[in-house]
């Protein structure tokens, strides 16, 4: 949702032989992150019956559900791509998060996203929210461990599927109730999302622990943290990050929120480089 369609492997995002061969389910890999990932709790199973065509359609109905309408004001980080503003315009009309905090605009509902799979800051401001719904964008997490009442997840973000998007709420995942996807039906026959999502995660650690670096904020520390793209080249012009870009495949420049809170952000430009083995 946020952020450019790129997957961890930084391949075009489609359900190719290969990246279907990669998701497979054989979890026997030793040691390491194992144990992280089952303390994690991958214990939910999201069927095919619930994914929804994108993450993108899957936030747009998650606010027809909350019964939001146009002249409802829904916060959204002010980075957001165009797919967020676009899936909230569908329903309601979006409001950027410097702009909420600037001036104190009375919002309905926000949405905050952990920015290329890195989770929030144990220390954040979304108390002042309190009252409102909150809709947590994982969009490239792959931690099935669902910490908040309403979270979306993106499978093509995610995991490089062509398509596919998750809604938890209510306590549990909710059903696409117009039909099956069928670019996703025959993987579902096979495999089990749960522990794809475990696979990946236990990649994305592996190779984080090569290239992290002590200069990162405390928040971005933790060892159970498993992202898709690493911010590099912090405090370097626009100019060089681009020459930078130019070595280094599927990365991107953007702004990156070095706060780890959704509220009192510190965007900088950055490059954004995937988590991958190199």
């Amino acid at each position: 949702m946020s952020g450019g369609r790129h997957n961890s492997n930084g391949r075009t995002l489609c359900l190719s032989r290969s990246v279907a061969t990669h998701l497979a389910v054989s979890c026997d890999e030793p040691g390491g992150p194992e144990g992280l990932a089952e303390k994690r709790g991958f214990d939910s199973h999201p069927l095919l019956q619930n994914v929804f065509p994108s993450g993108r359609k899957a936030i747009t109905h998650t606010l027809r559900l909350l019964g939001l309408k146009r002249w409802h004001l829904v916060g959204i980080p002010e980075w957001s791509s165009h797919c967020v503003i676009s899936a909230v315009g569908h329903v309601a009309t979006p409001v950027p998060m410097n702009v909420i905090t600037q001036y104190g605009v009375k919002i309905d509902a926000l949405i905050v996203y952990e920015q290329w799979g890195w989770p929030f800051s144990s220390e954040t401001s979304l108390e002042q929210f309190k009252g409102i719904p909150i809709i947590h964008d994982r969009v490239y997490s792959v931690d099935m461990n669902t910490l908040y009442p309403i979270e979306i997840f993106s499978l093509s973000k995610a995991l490089g599927f062509m398509a596919g998007g998750l809604i938890w709420m209510d306590g549990r995942f909710l059903t696409f109730d117009k039909g099956l996807n069928p670019k996703l039906k025959g993987w579902f026959v096979e495999n089990l999302l749960s522990q794809a999502m475990k696979r990946e995660y236990r990649e994305r650690i592996l190779t984080l622990n090569t290239v992290r670096d002590s200069s990162w904020p405390e928040w971005m520390q933790s060892p159970n943290i498993a992202p898709a793209f690493v911010p590099m080249f912090r405090g370097l012009s626009r100019i060089e990050l681009q020459r930078e870009k130019t070595f280094v495949e599927g990365s991107e420049v953007y702004h990156f929120n070095w706060s780890g809170d959704p509220v009192n952000t510190q965007y900088a430009e950055c490059l954004m480089v995937p988590n991958r083995r190199i």
